[in-house]
């Protein structure tokens, strides 16, 4: 059965939906590709959950939220002693996945090093683990996720043209939600349903004047602007039992905060200019004030943020040198 949280299937996502079928039943390779927030994670879910392999474990990994030197070990495991800090042996997620599905989110941002070591492996069918000489027979499912152009990446080398044939067997896009304005009023009205249970509130009633606004909005953000409005609107606007947004309320706060975001543009760039900054240091203020905002945890800034966890590492790592 189809993971219940993908919706319109029968409209923008019909060949979606097709695909997804294709891709479970034959467990073929399966690259996704689409803009942040399009759902790529769902989809990579429902293809484990309707594949012959859905009661085997579903193992997946954000490549751009750990560290390059610990993904290759998070990967393949590692050996009692193959470095500091590895006081037992540990099996990697490719081991844990054997039998049912791997999932490579962002696998553009991965190490063209690391590259063709995942390589080898899918040829090979085989992992040895880091500090280890056993070989270990491997058989599971891979499906890949990425916001990159990989074949622009190619062109750069910094990604594998022989890795991207090998995860690319059979593409799956997601559009963005900006495409799929059929899909959204059932979207928009399924949010406001799971919001509405999940913080314990008697499901409010949309104006029309309301879904016309947000049917008219652009989403840049996708699914997850999407959700973060519908929350916000659930907890502060709702009167007589009714979300009623204003005509131009969604555009007049993204006109605002783009206006703000130039302004500052401009005097940031202006300090640069005058030398009064430098590139290095408007980074090191915006990661440390990231990281306060989440209490110095770097996993969970990493994940709200798209940021990688390899430029607070450093930013940590130079802050303490």
């Amino acid at each position: 059965m189809l993971n219940r949280k993908i919706i319109g299937l029968n409209n923008d996502l019909k060949g979606v939906f097709k695909n997804i079928k294709i891709a479970a039943d034959y467990l073929l390779p399966t690259l996704i590709t689409g803009e942040t927030g399009t759902g790529k994670e769902v989809i990579a879910e429902s293809i484990h959950q309707m594949s012959p392999r859905k009661n085997k474990c579903f193992i997946k990994i954000n490549c751009s939220a750990i560290p390059e030197n610990l993904l290759e070990s998070e990967l393949f495991g590692y050996k009692k002693g193959a470095f500091t800090g590895a006081v037992t042996d540990k099996p990697g997620l490719i081991e844990l996945a054997d039998s049912g599905s791997l999932f490579l989110d962002e696998i553009g941002d991965m190490t063209y090093n690391l590259q063709g070591k995942l390589l080898r492996v899918l040829q090979e069918k085989e992992i040895i683990s880091v500090g280890g000489n056993h070989i270990k027979k491997v058989d599971f499912h891979l499906i890949s996720a990425t916001n990159q152009n990989l074949e622009d990446l190619i062109k750069k080398n910094l990604f594998r043209n022989d890795l991207y044939f090998r995860i690319n067997v059979f593409p799956i896009h997601l559009p963005p939600l900006r495409e799929r304005s059929t899909d959204l009023g059932n979207l928009i009205r399924h949010l406001v349903q799971k919001k509405s249970q999940e913080y314990n509130l008697e499901e409010p009633k949309l104006t029309d004047r309301s879904l016309k606004n947000l049917l008219g909005y652009s989403w840049p953000g996708n699914i997850r602007e999407l959700e973060n409005v519908i929350t916000r609107l659930l907890v502060t606007g709702i009167e007589n039992s009714e979300i009623d947004i204003k005509s131009g309320d969604l555009t007049n706060t993204a006109q605002k905060d783009h206006t703000s975001l130039k302004k500052a543009i401009d005097v940031i760039s202006s300090n640069i200019i005058q030398k009064q900054l430098t590139l290095k240091d408007l980074e090191s203020k915006i990661l440390t004030n990231i990281l306060r905002k989440y209490n110095n945890n770097i996993p969970i800034a990493a994940q709200n943020t798209d940021i990688s966890k390899n430029q607070f590492y450093r930013k940590i790592d130079k802050a303490t040198l």
